[in-house]
């Protein structure tokens, strides 16, 4: 059964292909004219009018269509003058800092100066408030003493302060 449908198959694509061979084939070309016989003047018949003509008439030559150039560029042969260049200054390099060169008496994190360097002792603690109200949770204590607050937005337009 299998085969029967792969044998169907294979001659509807070449049904299809020959039928696309043929619809591709176009149309005769007619006969190539020799440049002799497409120059050669042609006879009219001659009728009888009242205005006399010779009995054989040709048409005129054709009209061969002729190439007009362009202008000639312009060349300006007068030296143009040219910006002179300006000095730049120099820029200072950039001065990187180690912690040895702060000293012990300033706060790593804010750079501020400490009048206690014995307060850097203490060890750095992250600490993120709960935005509950303070029937759930703990009010909000201790702030004003934190080296650095960060202030984040929690819900739409609600922060945690």
């Amino acid at each position: 059964m299998a085969k029967t449908f792969q044998h169907s198959a294979q001659l509807i694509l070449l049904f299809i292909l020959a039928t696309l061979l043929v619809a591709c084939g176009g149309e005769e070309s007619p006969n190539p004219v020799s440049a002799a016989e497409a120059t050669a003047p042609v006879e009219i018949a001659a009728e009888e009018t009242a205005v006399s003509s010779p009995a054989t008439a040709t048409l005129p030559p054709p009209v061969v269509p002729t190439v007009t150039l362009p202008p000639p560029a312009i060349v300006n042969n007068e030296p143009t003058p040219t910006a002179m260049p300006t000095a730049t200054a120099t820029p200072e390099p950039v001065a990187i800092y180690s912690a040895a060169d702060f000293g012990t008496d300033r706060n790593p994190l804010t750079g501020e100066r400490m009048a206690d360097p014995s307060v850097l002792e203490r060890r750095p603690l992250a600490i993120k408030i709960s935005n509950n109200p303070a029937s759930y949770t703990r009010p909000q204590h201790g702030i004003g003493q934190a080296d650095i607050v960060f202030e984040h937005v929690t819900e739409t337009n609600i922060t945690r302060f």
